[in-house]
């Protein structure tokens, strides 16, 4: 791996890190459904963050729009929201 790939690894890694911290917390939120949201935004964030970290043949913003289009093909509310906070996240750290 190159210092570019491995730079870009970082990156994507501390721009989750970021968009984590923004996130709310599932277990501080009372509403059922805003907690299941929640929950789920927060573990696509988690999903993407180890992929960062553990595939090196490609860069975070490869992985994050092949996961955008993977969970587009679903239905359900967990691949909704999955696809909303990933796209999110895209919008705001890789459309630059």
């Amino acid at each position: 791996m190159t210092g570019k790939e491995r730079i870009k690894r970082r990156r994507g890694v501390y721009c989750a890190n970021l968009y984590l911290l923004d996130m709310p917390d599932p277990k501080y939120v009372r509403n059922k459904d805003e907690r299941r949201q929640a929950s789920y935004a927060r573990s696509t964030m988690l999903y993407l963050r180890k992929l960062f970290e553990e595939d090196p043949s490609r860069t975070p913003r490869q992985i994050t729009l092949l996961f955008i289009d993977s969970v587009s093909k679903k239905r359900g509310v967990r691949y909704s929201i999955a696809y909303d906070t990933a796209v999110d996240f895209f919008d705001r750290f890789y459309m630059l």
